[in-house]
């Protein structure tokens, strides 16, 4: 959840603005995450009441979900069904997701519920997915 992430300074920029480090490169520090490849696309879904993007695998991609607004269920890994592996999700929590695993959201099927998510993927090379 980005409550648990501490606000910091960063060297390099004024002390007037606190920065929430939430995804870095592979092999760094200071970041909440640091296992990031090349980003390739950065998004935002907005789910109607009870909508989902159906649970789903990306065979070479990673992604980060960071939900906005709005509540619902988070499929994390455990099977394309999307039935194993659901988890509560509120505005700040951040999921990670690793290549080919299970990934999606379920909206609260009520009246008005709304759920926005920012994502942004990244393309794993070849050549470093063994690492």
């Amino acid at each position: 959840n980005m409550d648990d992430v501490k606000e910091e300074t960063v060297s390099g920029h004024p002390d007037s603005v606190l920065y929430k480090l939430l995804v870095g490169p592979r092999g760094a520090t200071r970041d909440a995450i640091d296992d990031a490849y090349v980003v390739t696309s950065l998004f935002l879904m907005d789910f109607a009441p009870g909508g989902t993007n159906f649970p789903h695998h990306h065979e070479t991609a990673e992604e980060i979900y960071l939900v906005i607004e709005g509540e619902g269920e988070m499929v994390a890994g455990g099977g394309m069904d999307g039935v194993e592996g659901r988890h509560p999700a509120k505005p700040g929590d951040a999921y990670y997701f690793r290549s080919n695993c299970t990934v999606g959201f379920y909206n609260q099927n009520k009246s008005g519920a709304k759920a926005h998510i920012l994502a942004v993927r990244s393309v794993i090379p070849l050549s470093q997915e063994e690492d």
